[in-house]
């Protein structure tokens, strides 16, 4: 047994050895690395789109600045002019003479309706708007763009527009140093219009709500839907799910009960001026024959009836085939009034839909 105990000994011993001797070979010894640390501010230049980058950084060799528009720069503290609006990201790049780098990243947003603004008044030619605008920039060119075709480079241009109707209007200013800004407004032949939806209606979509839901059919909240209305499923009707939506609907499909004199409509108290309703349809199909259909503006807390619609309201517009899909109705009032706006109908026969998406009150100032 003897000459088995000795080969293990020796050989525990020389593991012994072995681990000693790696352990008296591990060297510890302390580099100091100097690794780079990226720091900036940013201060506003001489107008809304230039910007002083200051370099705060230490311990580095380079520095590379990407500004968020596709360009960059290896200025120590450069100054950027951006060539528009909108949202950049500024990243600071720090590397050392090692190869370590460090960064820095902040935002900055230039909001073009904080920079500049444009708008339109009457003047004394009928249905004529005289066009001005505003910039924190030096201004170098104008270029307006009327939503009809026709453009003009004037500052101050007139334009005729047709009554009762608004359009998108788009101005392009070019400043001094090259930056754009673009802006939108609706105007009318009354002039600039401002959005004042969520001061007077409810529920108006996109994605219009139901208080009420059995199965596809629903009755909308916050609107007055009469009984004429509901005649989908059981008792339902004014909103649809149709294709995953949530729609303000009419419908008279498929042999079920007809709509006659149906209204969808919502009551407000409004001051005195001009007003445009505008309803965004998904998709329609209206036919003439045997109905009517109509967006409406009326005095009162009541529609009219769909025959009177067009002698009683304050304003309308009656819905024919499958098209446009965006359609306003306007009136003018020259005293605070109640007033209801919303869709009268009579679909007297089969395979007649409304779907709308949105509904937008518009004000001229």
């Amino acid at each position: 047994m003897n000459k088995f105990i000795l080969p293990l000994i020796l050989l525990m011993s020389t593991v012994t050895i072995i681990s000693c001797k790696k352990k008296e070979d591990v060297i510890v010894e302390a580099v100091e690395v100097k690794r780079p640390f990226a720091d900036y501010s940013i201060s506003p230049g001489d107008d809304p789109f230039t910007f002083k980058f200051t370099n705060k950084s230490s311990n580095y060799k380079s520095i590379e600045w990407r500004f968020g528009d596709d360009s960059l720069s290896v200025e120590v503290s450069p100054t950027h002019v951006y060539p528009k609006a909108g949202i950049f990201e500024i990243n600071l790049k720090a590397t050392s003479e090692d190869g370590s780098t460090a960064r820095k990243l902040l935002v900055i947003k230039i909001i073009a309706d904080s920079v500049a603004n444009f708008g339109a008044v009457k003047t004394d030619v009928n249905n004529e708007v005289k066009f001005s605008a505003t910039s924190k920039a030096s201004i170098k060119s104008f270029l307006w763009n009327f939503g009809d075709g026709t453009t003009s480079t004037d500052p101050t241009p007139t334009k005729i527009y047709p009554a009762g109707k608004f359009i998108d209007a788009t101005l392009t200013i070019t400043t001094n140093k090259g930056s754009k800004i673009i802006l939108i407004r609706k105007v009318s032949s009354k002039g600039s219009l401002i959005d004042v939806t969520d001061k007077y209606l409810l529920n108006t979509g996109p994605g219009f709500k139901a208080a009420q839901v059995i199965g596809r059919w629903g009755i909308l909240s916050d609107w007055t839907v009469n009984d004429a209305v509901k005649q989908r499923g059981s008792g339902m009707g004014s909103w649809d799910s149709y294709n995953g939506g949530q729609w303000l609907s009419l419908e008279s499909w498929g042999g079920e009960t007809w709509i006659t004199n149906g209204k969808i409509s919502q009551t407000m108290t409004l001051p005195a001026g001009v007003y445009f309703f505008n309803a965004i349809y998904n998709d329609y199909e209206i036919r003439d024959n045997n109905g009517k259909t109509y967006i409406v503006m009326a005095e009162g807390d009541v529609l009219p009836d769909v025959n009177d619609v067009e002698t009683k309201s304050l304003g309308f517009y009656r819905l024919r085939g499958n098209n446009p899909l965006d359609i306003v109705a306007s009136m003018e009032i020259t005293k605070t009034t109640k007033v209801s706006v919303g869709h009268s109908s009579t679909m007297e026969s089969n395979n007649q839909t409304l779907k709308c998406r949105q509904v937008r009150l518009y004000k001229a100032f």
